[in-house]
């Protein structure tokens, strides 16, 4: 396998060129990547109106399974693979990266032929009530199951392409595609008219053009690593894609919490209500994404630096990324504390004065997020780099379900809607001290003086 430049190299370049080199490309993927839904509801929103922006925020669910499925196999088989390349075991590498492009493809077959099959049924169980609710959450769906084996790969092409250390092409990708989402949007729902149905069309085709810009990578064979034989050790490849488990469990908790948000919000307030949680969430989502962004790029660099068992580096990259998490979350506090009607009007035309007042509220309250969650996703995406899935999974669940709807289903019977606004607030505070707790018990010097014992353990009794 050809070396990298040195200045870049994971294990080798100076830290924080390495950081910006992996980080900046990663941030820019990220929320490129997820942006299809935030610019679908300001399309949405400004052309066809309340029930458009509702019927978004009801397929979140479904999008977090699949999405959750995808990262988890990508995440947990390129942190293998990246361990394998520190440990210069590149046959194997190159096996666990065949072996995973080929169950990405098989689950993206398996949603197709499910959404396909049980497509009423997966309505109905997502909250949609009234015709027109019904028909708009349809029309979205009907169109964007047939492009689930797509949302897989492009998931497996852009982690794999970054730890073949080519950070900047697996973001130029997804930035094609977000880019040809926006036109797409602005054609078909702003010109076309057509809805929702244009929405999932711009989404599911911006998919296709990030996902064919990354698999020519490596069908012309400039990347290093190979589709060879896969890997029939279905036990390791088990035990890899468990290790991606936190980011399932983050991705589907979403899923869940939103849908008991759905509930609750249409149940006290209307669809106004969920409309006001599509804005919200759509805005909240901007600054998390980005945070996740500078914490998933730590993974290529921890894993390959674990493998080779340099903890101080290890360190360097978390602090540094530690920084970038303050002025990610102070920028998202400022702007959510001084202009949350102009970030609200970007989505709503004038009018919905009932769906601008809930998403007020809502921001008044939700800015006390950033204040926590930044690191508790760094040490979530540091503890499944140093394959730890149980506490990094704990994490996740923790912040993404366990805590969020245990206070959304509690917090509104004794303070009313302002417990709906504070739910998530708290849950990313008490998970932050559980966090830290972990951290301490599994800092990088104490993981490989672990993975080294047993290494000797094992070279003993053979």
């Amino acid at each position: 396998m050809k070396k990298w430049t040195s200045l870049y190299d994971p294990l080798t370049g100076k830290v924080f060129g390495v950081f910006l080199y992996y980080a900046v490309p990663e941030t820019i993927a990220i929320l490129a990547l997820s942006s299809a839904s935030f610019v679908d509801a300001i399309f949405l929103g400004q052309y066809v109106g309340s029930g458009a922006l509702a019927a978004v925020n009801l397929s979140v669910p479904v999008f977090a399974l699949v999405y959750g499925l995808g990262m988890m196999v990508s995440i947990g088989g390129s942190v293998a693979c990246g361990k394998l390349i520190g440990e210069n075991k590149v046959r194997q590498a190159h096996q666990v990266f065949t072996s995973t492009a080929l169950v990405a493809l098989a689950i993206g077959v398996l949603f197709l032929a499910v959404g396909f099959f049980f497509m009423d049924a997966i309505v109905l169980a997502l909250g949609a009530s009234g015709a027109e609710l019904i028909s708009f959450l349809s029309a979205y769906l009907d169109i964007l199951v047939w492009f689930m084996p797509v949302f897989m790969i492009e998931l497996f092409l852009f982690y794999f392409v970054r730890l073949d250390g080519q950070p900047v092409l697996a973001s130029a990708a997804l930035v094609a595609g977000a880019l040809a989402n926006i036109v797409l949007d602005w054609w078909l729902i702003g010109v076309l008219g057509m809805g929702v149905s244009g929405a999932a069309y711009a989404t599911a085709m911006s998919a296709s053009v990030a996902s064919l810009i990354l698999v020519f990578y490596f069908l012309l064979r400039r990347s290093d690593l190979k589709f060879v034989r896969p890997k029939t050790d279905f036990f390791f490849l088990l035990r890899a894609y468990a290790n991606g488990f936190s980011e399932f469990a983050n991705e589907t908790s979403v899923g869940v919490t939103t849908f008991i948000f759905n509930w609750v919000m249409i149940t006290r307030m209307g669809v106004e209500g969920v409309a006001a949680l599509t804005i919200v969430n759509a805005l909240l989502m901007v600054g998390l994404i980005a945070s996740y962004g500078v914490c998933d790029s730590l993974q290529p660099l921890i894993s390959q630096n674990f493998g080779a068992r340099k903890g101080r580096r290890i360190l360097s990259f978390l602090r540094i990324a530690a920084y970038a998490l303050v002025g990610i979350g102070s920028i998202m506090i400022l702007i959510m504390v001084l202009i949350p009607d102009v970030l609200v009007g970007v989505f709503l035309p004038p009018g919905e004065t009932e769906t601008a007042r809930i998403a007020g509220e809502f921001l008044n309250v939700l800015w006390l997020v950033f204040v926590f969650a930044g690191f508790n996703i760094l040490i979530s995406v540091y503890l499944t780099s140093m394959q730890k899935p149980v506490e990094s999974a704990f994490i996740a669940f923790s912040r993404s379900f366990a805590l969020p709807a245990a206070f959304l289903l509690l917090l509104p019977i004794w303070l009313g809607d302002f417990g709906i606004y504070l739910a998530l607030p708290m849950a990313e505070g008490l998970t932050f001290l559980a966090a830290i707790a972990l951290f301490l018990r599994n800092q990088p010097f104490r993981l490989i003086r672990r993975e080294n014992a047993m290494l000797r353990r094992a070279s003993s009794e053979l």
